[in-house]
């Protein structure tokens, strides 16, 4: 590697990390001031699956249901002609 590639290189390496603000997003400037642990175990990975699992399948569910309902409506409407008077 060439001195001015390896100089570079330093120089990003030991630049401070910069958080996105113009965008207001809360959670990334919570990461960027994170020093906790990085690692998570098995069992905090179950649970947050099954939590995130309790708040997703009923939305999940219901739009399903929704589309499903909306399609056969639909079918219903095409197969039956219209009465006109």
């Amino acid at each position: 590697m060439s001195e001015i590639k390896r100089d570079t290189v330093e120089e990003i390496e030991d630049a401070p990390k910069t958080i996105d603000t113009l965008h207001q997003d809360e959670a990334v400037k919570v990461l960027g001031t994170y020093d906790g642990d990085q690692s998570w175990t098995e069992a905090e990975e179950k649970s947050l699956r099954r939590k995130l699992d309790w708040r997703l399948m009923p939305v999940l569910c219901a739009t399903y249901g929704l589309q499903y309902y909306d399609k056969a409506m639909l079918s219903q409407a095409v197969s039956h002609p219209r009465i006109h008077r």
